[in-house]
């Protein structure tokens, strides 16, 4: 079963590692994304060392619906 309309989608992008809390960039927060043309990609960039993760959420009528699970980036 998939999600049908009516749907908001939500990115979550957390930074690791030494060089990013010295910078006080380790974010965390859960940011709605605006969707264009049906497209839920976000492009982001990799900017320090570590193991970042990513997660995408779907809510519709105000609960999750689905998520993709955090995704672990190793940036060396």
């Amino acid at each position: 079963a998939g999600v049908m309309g009516g749907f908001k989608v939500y990115w979550q992008f957390v930074n690791t590692g030494r060089e990013a809390e010295n910078r006080r960039h380790l974010r965390g927060s859960i940011d709605e994304f605006q969707p264009t043309r049906g497209q839920i990609t976000k492009i982001e960039t990799a900017r320090y060392r570590g193991t970042p993760t990513v997660e995408c959420f779907i809510v519709q009528n105000g609960q999750c619906v689905a998520s993709s699970g955090p995704f672990i980036i190793n940036v060396a």
